[in-house]
């Protein structure tokens, strides 16, 4: 609240005294009768005033009625931080009103009543002397007179009321009625900042609950939606108020003919957990959800609390990515080259059908595990493997040797790729391992078939000569040289 220096608006207390100076006991009484309006309505403006600030303004003018408030302050107290703040004051002179750190009960008459946990009353001539000896804060005046607030024995601040003008503005019988009405002042403030806090509280989890990005329902133990937040609105597509006229199996496919009770039962046997289901939004459409639900006690009875996480997206990759490993699989087991993954130590986590008809091992034999197939003549070459596929050089139909199962000896090429994930690491590999011990068994006879032809050719008492299509010359025997003079070398090509 800003601060206030200007003069008291409210009326100064006015108690009249009989011509004998003793004081008139229908002014007495009606002096008693303000004092109990202002402590009752004290109690009612916990309910009345808007909030904390408006509370000590209300204060500040209803004791206005039963004592003189032309300089009053209410100052609060931290407890934790020792430090004095002062939310409300009206002052002619006095301007600082900060708040006071760290503050000594012995440099300001604020401290001395939290100290002495009693109300004080101290004149000009015990004030002067006080300020002497740094005990005043602030302007010294004539007379200062001072409360403790205390609810449930905590001291939570003070109230005090001070003059410039006349150390005889206030007596005993002051300090008497500000003391009798600070309990309830001290209660009114401790209610109202409760209050407020609560509120703020309140306010808070209503502006979480309305920006949460998931779907949040509040229904009673028969189904019925008592509320919902904004996302729970845009996410099924209905009115905030068709919403409340819902009942909550109506937006579960398959469940609007449940009984609430049993609903609600399987619920409350799955309270705090994570389930997913499918619900069903106002078009027909139907999606998937992660729902939470807990039940709560509130002062209508026992809810539900109900949080629905629309997980579609993740649902349509999930399937996407089903569809894909299915179609690999499928890629994997149609291939007729062997075909091992391997994890980033080397383990077996799929190996096809064609590396059991290759090898002789089932994948339920090798899976999760290494496989000791490399022959002693090999180990190099499968060093020199591993070595590129660390420096990330490609490997494609590397020749080497690997055994089968019963033992025989297979002339192999091994192609290669690295699985990398999202960060960039390698998380394992794939070998394609090809067969070549037939091709090479080929090429052999070829190469014998050949070197036949050569020596018959070479053996033929006829010149022979084998021309290309564009008639060029491929090979001429020795018989050719022999009858025309030209070498092979002379005519090649």
């Amino acid at each position: 609240m800003k601060k206030k220096t200007e003069h008291s608006q409210y009326p100064q207390k006015n108690r009249q005294d009989s011509p004998s100076g003793q004081e008139d006991p229908q002014a007495s009484l009606l002096h008693s009768r303000k004092i109990n309006k202002t402590l009752f309505d004290i109690s009612l403006a916990v309910n009345t005033t808007a909030d904390i600030n408006e509370l000590y303004h209300f204060i500040h003018k209803t004791l206005a009625d039963v004592i003189d408030v032309t300089n009053f302050f209410i100052a609060i107290l931290d407890q934790e931080k020792r430090t004095l703040y002062f939310p409300y004051h009206v002052d002619e002179i006095d301007e600082l009103f900060d708040p006071i750190t760290d503050f000594d009960v012995h440099s300001c008459l604020t401290g001395l009543v939290i100290s002495r946990r009693q109300p004080v009353l101290m004149k000009k001539n015990e004030l002067r002397q006080r300020a002497a000896r740094n005990g005043v804060w602030g302007v010294v005046p004539q007379v200062w007179m001072g409360v403790p607030l205390i609810v449930k024995n905590e001291i939570i601040g003070i109230m005090a009321v001070q003059s410039y003008r006349d150390e005889n503005t206030y007596s005993d019988h002051d300090l008497q009625v500000l003391a009798a009405v600070s309990h309830q002042v001290a209660l009114a403030i401790d209610r109202k900042r409760s209050h407020d806090e609560l509120k703020k509280s309140e306010q808070r989890f209503r502006q979480l609950f309305e920006q949460y990005n998931d779907a949040i329902f509040i229904y009673d133990l028969q189904g019925r939606i008592i509320d919902c937040n904004a996302q729970a609105v845009r996410m099924f597509g209905y009115s905030r108020e068709e919403m409340l006229k819902t009942v909550v199996t109506r937006l579960f496919p398959g469940r609007e003919d449940t009984g609430p009770d049993k609903f609600i039962e399987n619920i409350i046997e799955q309270s705090r957990s994570l389930i997913e289901s499918q619900m069903q939004k106002a078009d027909g459409t139907i999606i998937h959800v992660e729902i939470t639900s807990c039940l709560m006690e509130e002062e209508q009875g026992k809810v539900v609390q109900q949080v629905a996480r629309d997980i579609s997206p993740r649902k349509e990759m999930e399937q996407a990515l089903e569809k894909s490993h299915r179609q690999y699989i499928q890629l994997f087991n149609a291939s007729v080259d062997a075909i091992v993954r391997y994890d980033a130590k080397g383990r077996v986590e799929y190996l096809n059908p064609a590396f059991t008809r290759m090898f002789g091992w089932t994948f339920e034999e090798l899976r999760g595990k290494r496989i000791d197939f490399v022959p002693p003549e090999a180990v190099e070459q499968t060093q020199a493997i591993i070595d590129k596929m660390i420096r990330g050089e490609k490997i494609a139909n590397f020749p080497t040797r690997r055994l089968t199962k019963d033992g025989r000896i297979l002339d192999v090429a091994l192609s290669v790729a690295s699985i990398i994930n999202d960060n960039n690491e390698n998380i394992g590999n794939v070998v394609i391992i090809r067969d070549e011990t037939e091709r090479r068994k080929m090429e052999e006879e070829l190469e014998k078939s050949r070197q036949q032809y050569i020596q018959l050719f070479n053996a033929s008492v006829d010149a022979i000569v084998r021309y290309d299509a564009k008639g060029r010359v491929e090979y001429l025997n020795p018989a050719f040289t022999r009858m025309f003079g030209w070498t092979f070398e002379e005519l090649r090509g």
